[in-house]
Parts: C-alpha cells; structure tokens; sequence
C-alpha cells in the first residue's frame, strides 16, 4: 500500500489514512505536515522524557511521556514513580514519516 500513498496527492493520504481509522474505537489518527514531523523528531531527540501535568479540579494529574524513536509511550506519574521504566503504557503514539519525501505529510496512530 506503501507505492499507491507514495503516488498519491497530500489531500488523499489525508483522506485515506483518516478514513481507515474513523470508524475504530481503540485507535486515532491524525496528520502533520513535513517541517512539523521534523520539530517534533528535533524536541523528542533533545528532550524525550518530559511531565505534562494535566488540569483536574482543583489539582493537577501528571503524565510522564517518552519519545523511544518515532514511538510515544504515555503512563501516570504515580505508576511511573512506583515501576519506572516498568510501568504501563496507557497510550501509545506513533509517527510515520515513509511518506514526507513525497506528500509533506507525517501519519499519526
């Protein structure tokens, strides 16, 4: 599938890979554009551990999120300060970018 999204215009990878995941209860996609895939892979390499506290209430929830690569593991503080690098992932995140040469684009899942 990887030559037919290499052949195609930007606006239709959009519309393909958005399409595939529509419909998917456990999964989310999204897309960046080309200078946005390489920020993103310049930050993660300068700094691929970072916290991001959440707003709740009147405190905060924290998520300790790790760049491994083009993968993005997401846990809690809490888990992450209990198991450390043996801590669940609850979200996962992952870049491709086989197809910024030839749309500009970087796919999210």
């Amino acid at each position: 599938k990887l030559p037919l999204l290499q052949k195609a215009e930007p606006r239709r990878v959009r519309e393909v890979w958005l399409e595939k995941y529509a419909t998917d209860n456990r999964r989310v996609a999204g897309t960046i554009v080309d200078k946005d895939v390489d920020v993103l892979l310049q930050n993660t390499k300068a700094c691929p551990t970072f916290l991001c506290p959440l707003a709740k209430g009147e405190g905060y929830l924290t998520l300790v999120v790790q760049w491994q690569g083009k993968q993005c593991l997401i846990t809690w503080l809490e888990e992450y300060q209990q198991k450390g690098p043996d801590a669940t992932p609850y979200l996962c995140l992952s870049l491709f970018d086989e197809l910024k040469a030839t749309s500009g684009l970087g796919l999210l899942r």
